[in-house]
């Protein structure tokens, strides 16, 4: 074992660099100002989608169902490859509309309705949470496993300040105010954040890529050696396609595909961080080039694992640091500790800034704007307020992930929870794809399909996940609602399914089921068809002339600036309104009526801070 000071001060001199990784691409954007540089640090930071789950869960996985494993790197890569077309056009819209978060981009495409945002902002934090916790498990995990503790690496200490968990949740919640809120804009680029995400992604690839060589090259005479012996152990089935289960596969190779664009903090550091729509070009190839390499080790360390009766005895999801380990190469073993520590860090970071924006922006600020209004309008400046609320949210996800942690225990697998999430983040999905390629989907069948879907989550995934950790009685889950068998939430009508298939198709289809056919019962409203209008690059529709028109001589210019002033503060404002003098080469007069081209640029700059629907 590998003494837990020498672990810690690896971990910290880690952190640090970190740290000065992001505080230099905050201080000195000059790389972003590269086109080359720019392109792949974008492209990289887009392998935050390789978490803990994917470095350490993949391997175990592979040792029960072989193959099995894929979905979850097949589905991103099937889209980047033959989906390049609606990822391109949801970046570019959300530029023109400068969205903040997923949420805000759903709802805009919908009427800018504050109600839709609200509830992907809190579907999106309910689903985050166990994924968060996950990330902090796999680190605590990993540093017990190499530490002078490892004989008991699953059991949580009785004291949070005897487990690294909850060390790691501070510096990784401090590390996320600092670089995560820098600035108020939503939409502006924390370019020392996404620098520390791609040097993480470098580090876990390598980390894998590692073990993968060691197992091949340095446990064996090479993967056909390695491949022979599989074969003389009859272990070719279970490494291949013995395991596998066609409902399982398809329904988890398809939340997958909806993952890499649903999640939040996919959509963050893919749309919200996209400095030039060009970067996604490389992007487009890097990323499924990324998982190719990633999974191509996968099989061969689960290989290896199975073929040692010390290493396969014990949880799966750690061989990965249990075979350098036990073949004394602490070295490796610590590159692989930095490397699953790495995929969970970047996780937790972009997500924690991707929850805590959409819940400033679509649940606090409309709720003090609507119960607090008197209040809020005696204060002259509210961009103080806007950060001092994502900062104390990152705080609380992060806390609220670590509880979670605690509670749940050793009772929950990497792979359970984290299908658990993507099958949450899948449920946004119709209203994000359907508002994308389907001109009549409306606002009432993206609000009622996500509601429903999400209620069906709960039911058919959430409550059998939570049975499993004792949090839940077993009774509804094994007679149903008042015992009805046909009411039991993993054997709904009689279906006889995986868990995970059985709660994906219930949840997901009735949500594709009723929003197509609300929306194609149910007629959209005006401001849904000036959305569509934009989403679908129409000519500017009467409705929204005509309203402009109403509005100009009732709205002065000073009007629009105190109201810039108390949200972005008067030193932003000034440069703001400096910046539309130059473009567009005119002088604004403070007591003359505002043109509706300025309240409409006025309205994208407010949109990039509070979110398009607490902006209207």
């Amino acid at each position: 074992m590998i003494s837990a000071w020498l672990l810690v001060l690896i971990s910290i001199t880690y952190i640090s660099i970190l740290f000065v990784i992001a505080w230099a691409g905050d201080k000195h954007p000059g790389l972003y100002r590269r086109r080359l540089a720019r392109t792949h640090i974008y492209a990289l930071s887009l392998a935050v989608y390789f978490t803990s789950w994917t470095f350490y869960g993949a391997v175990g996985r592979a040792t029960q169902e072989g193959l099995g494993f894929l979905p979850i790197y097949l589905g991103p890569l099937l889209v980047f490859v033959f989906g390049a077309p609606l990822l391109r056009r949801i970046i570019y819209i959300s530029k023109r509309n400068n969205s903040t978060s997923i949420a805000d981009f759903v709802a805009s495409r919908y009427g800018k309705s504050q109600l839709l945002a609200a509830m992907i902002a809190t579907f999106a934090l309910i689903g985050s949470v166990p994924y968060i916790a996950l990330q902090l498990k796999a680190i605590a995990m990993g540093f017990n496993v190499l530490s002078e503790t490892g004989t008991g690496y699953e059991e949580l200490s009785t004291a949070a300040w005897n487990d690294s968990a909850w060390y790691i949740t501070l510096a990784l919640a401090v590390f996320t105010v600092l670089f995560g809120t820098r600035h108020l804009e939503s939409t502006e680029h924390h370019r020392g954040m996404i620098q520390a995400v791609a040097f993480e992604s470098l580090i876990k690839l390598v980390a894998f890529v590692a073990v993968g060589l060691f197992v091949g090259f340095g446990l064996y005479g090479g993967f056909g050696d390695l491949f022979d012996r599989a074969k003389e152990a009859d272990l070719i089935g279970t490494l291949t396609t013995d395991g596998i289960e066609a409902p399982a596969f398809i329904t988890q190779t398809l939340i997958a595909m909806l993952a890499i664009i649903c999640l939040p903090r996919q959509f963050h550091v893919m749309v919200v961080e996209n400095t030039d729509h060009r970067d996604f070009e490389i992007a487009r190839w890097a990323m499924p080039i990324y998982l190719i390499v990633a999974s191509a080790f996968v099989l061969p360390i689960a290989a290896a694992g199975l073929l040692s009766p010390e290493a396969s005895a014990g949880n799966p999801d750690i061989l990965i640091l249990q075979l350098p380990i036990m073949a004394g190469e602490e070295w490796l073993a610590i590159l692989a500790f930095l490397g699953g520590g790495s995929a969970a860090a970047a996780m937790v970071i972009v997500c924690s800034v991707a929850i805590a924006t959409m819940v400033s922006n679509e649940i606090i600020m409309p709720a003090l704007l609507k119960f607090f209004r008197p209040r809020m309008n005696r204060r002259t400046d509210l961009s103080y307020l806007l950060l001092s609320i994502r900062r104390v949210a990152i705080f609380v996800v992060l806390l609220t992930a670590y509880g979670f942690y605690r509670m749940a225990g050793e009772d929950y697998s990497l792979t359970a929870f984290g299908l658990l999430s993507f099958a949450a983040a899948a449920q946004f999905g119709p209203a994000l794809v359907g508002g994308i390629i389907w001109r009549r989907g409306n606002y009432m069948g993206a609000v009622w399909g996500l509601g429903l879907g999400f209620m069906m989550w709960c039911y058919t995934l959430l409550l059998p996940a939570l049975a499993t950790t004792g949090w839940v009685t077993d009774t509804l889950i094994e007679h149903g609602i008042w015992g009805l068998n046909w009411t039991r939430p993993t054997a709904l009508f009689g279906s006889e399914l995986d868990q995970t298939s059985h709660g994906i198709i219930w949840s997901l289809g009735i949500n594709t089921i009723v929003y197509i056919v609300l929306s194609m019962l149910t007629r959209q409203r005006v401001r849904e068809k000036i959305q569509i209008a934009s989403f679908f690059h129409d000519p500017q529709p009467k409705a929204e002339t005509a309203q402009h028109q109403s509005w100009q001589g009732e709205i002065l210019t000073s009007d629009l600036q105190a109201l810039t002033d108390r949200f972005m503060g008067e030193e932003r404002s000034e440069t703001i309104f400096r910046n539309y003098e130059r473009r567009n080469a005119i002088r604004l007069y403070p007591h003359r009526p505002a043109s509706a081209h300025l309240m409409k640029y006025i309205e994208r700059q407010l949109a990039s801070v509070i979110g398009a629907s607490t902006a209207v």
